[in-house]
């Protein structure tokens, strides 16, 4: 150690002679100052001996002051064989090689964090399910290798096989953690609905009783939704009505199935009286109710039974006939005593105002004019006298005495009203003239006028009273005297008429006489 210190060499030998060192001294003992190589001569009794040494300089251990980092955990081991753990600074001493010289140095130790991943865990998944190995540790910005029995794995995010998954997670200061995850997977537990009788349209049906889900996994529990995905919770299981719903059974291990439940209300009965219609005076018509969406017989009640001559008021159909526009009304009942009704109106048309026309008189063999009103159709009888039967006004060329004309009328409505007209034929064209009348206001003969028979027209009808005094005239053909002059009743007895007319043949008529006035 030379570096350090000097080195004395010891010559030594049995039976001691003269020592000399090489150079040239003469002594035991011999000073070295500087590396190299040395030899000592021995003489004893004229005879030498030479022994060789090589001095060799061992320099000092460099100073090192070392800055380092371990993960909590983890150890240092000083040359001196102290164990360290913590943050810290430490100092060691290092010794030569030679053994003859020792320095000091410091370490300066920091301990970085190490990942706590916890136990290994036991995870069970449901079948038809996934899992995303990601979402069950906490390793923040951490470089996470999983990894199975077949090797890495690149895609953690939809687990659904079981097995062992190791993962180990490093942070950016190289310190890591280990942990196993042991994926089980359970089966969908079996869950099986039975749908319920059909419940009449006013009731509700419990889903919550066990019959509706007999045949499921024993120890379910089950919960009830309006939905597929069971997002939409129903509330009132134990009331439903009709509709489609979802059961949801699951197992203790959180396994689940869903499936449908269908609740069947049978349809409300809709029944239908059809549309208003309207019938003729003194008509009867028939009434059909007609139902729909009846799950089973029905009964039927029609109203007002009193009144509207309902024949049958418990038949569907049946036949009335009105004395006047009335509505009736149909109600329907099922085997739930569910009722359903609607109502019709029946009009009943006026009576058609059929009028022939007067009774009156018209020359024999010369067509005489029928006029019939109250519609829009007209049929007449008897047809072999008529230019047209049906016509309002069809011409009647008559050879009897008399005769009596009926006409049918038939309305917009169709309904239909019947007259008739009589009437007496007279030979030749003149003027017929009562020779007495009675304006007492019975409606008999109370007017007195004369009927032409084949004129076409009159140019005038006088009557004079006994004094010559005109009290009346007309020209209007079929107008008569009502027995008055002024407003005043005029008194019985004898008045002179006078009356002139044009034929159908264009010769003038020309007539006079009496009549007389009975009170």
């Amino acid at each position: 150690c030379f570096s350090r210190v000097n080195y004395t060499l010891n010559a030594f030998v049995q039976n001691a002679g003269n020592y000399t060192w090489q150079d040239g001294s003469i002594a035991d003992t011999f000073l070295v100052t500087a590396p190299g190589q040395y030899y000592v001569v021995i003489n004893m009794g004229g005879c030498t001996a030479k022994d060789t040494i090589n001095i060799s300089d061992y320099p000092a251990p460099a100073i090192q002051n070392i800055d380092t980092s371990i993960c909590n955990g983890q150890t240092i081991i000083l040359s001196q064989g102290e164990v360290i753990n913590n943050t810290g600074v430490y100092k060691d001493t290092l010794i030569s090689a030679g053994g003859c010289d020792s320095l000091i140095r410091t370490f300066n130790v920091s301990v970085k964090a190490t990942p706590n991943l916890g136990s290994d865990t036991t995870i069970n998944i449901c079948s038809g399910n996934s899992l995303d190995l990601n979402s069950i540790y906490n390793t923040g910005n951490n470089t996470n290798n999983w990894s199975n029995n077949t090797g890495p794995i690149t895609d953690v995010s939809a687990i659904n096989t079981a097995g062992d998954y190791q993962l180990i997670t490093i942070t950016n200061g190289a310190c890591s953690d280990t942990v196993v995850v042991t994926i089980a997977v359970n089966a969908k537990p079996s869950v099986v609905t039975n749908n319920p009788a059909v419940a009449c349209s006013n009731t509700s049906v419990d889903l919550t009783n066990a019959v509706i889900t007999s045949g499921s996994a024993p120890g379910l529990t089950f919960t009830y939704w309006q939905d597929t995905v069971a997002s939409i919770v129903y509330n009132t299981p134990n009331t439903a009505t009709g509709g489609t719903y979802y059961i949801k059974g699951s197992d203790i291990n959180g396994c689940f199935n869903i499936k449908p439940v269908t609740v069947t209300n049978f349809s409300l009965p809709v029944v239908s009286a059809g549309d208003d219609f309207a019938i003729c005076n003194n008509d009867s018509a028939v009434l059909n109710a007609v139902v729909v969406n009846a799950f089973s017989s029905v009964t039927f009640s029609w109203e007002p039974v009193n009144e509207g001559g309902i024949r049958d008021p418990v038949s569907s159909n049946t036949i009335i006939k009105p004395t006047g526009t009335q509505q009736f009304i149909i109600t329907v009942k099922d085997s739930c005593n569910v009722a359903a009704n609607d109502s019709i109106i029946v009009t009943v048309q006026p009576p058609v105002p059929a009028f022939a026309g007067n009774d009156t008189i018209a020359p024999t063999n010369l067509p005489h004019q029928l006029m019939a009103t109250g519609g829009v159709n007209f049929a007449w009888e008897p047809a072999g006298m008529l230019n047209n039967p049906f016509v309002a006004n069809p011409l009647a060329t008559i050879a009897a005495d008399s005769i009596l004309f009926s006409v049918i009328v038939t309305d917009e409505g169709g309904c239909k009203g019947y007259d008739t007209i009589k009437i007496k034929t007279y030979n030749g064209i003149t003027y017929y003239v009562p020779n007495a009348f009675s304006p007492d206001g019975n409606g008999l003969n109370d007017v007195f006028k004369p009927i032409p028979v084949g004129i076409i027209s009159t140019e005038y009808f006088r009557i004079f009273n006994r004094f010559g005094e005109l009290i009346f005239e007309t020209s209007q053909t079929m107008k008569g005297w009502d027995g008055t002059y002024k407003g005043k009743a005029q008194q019985p007895g004898n008045y002179v008429w006078m009356l002139k007319g044009r034929a159908r043949s264009g010769k003038i008529i020309e007539m006079k006489g009496n009549v007389v006035l009975v009170r």
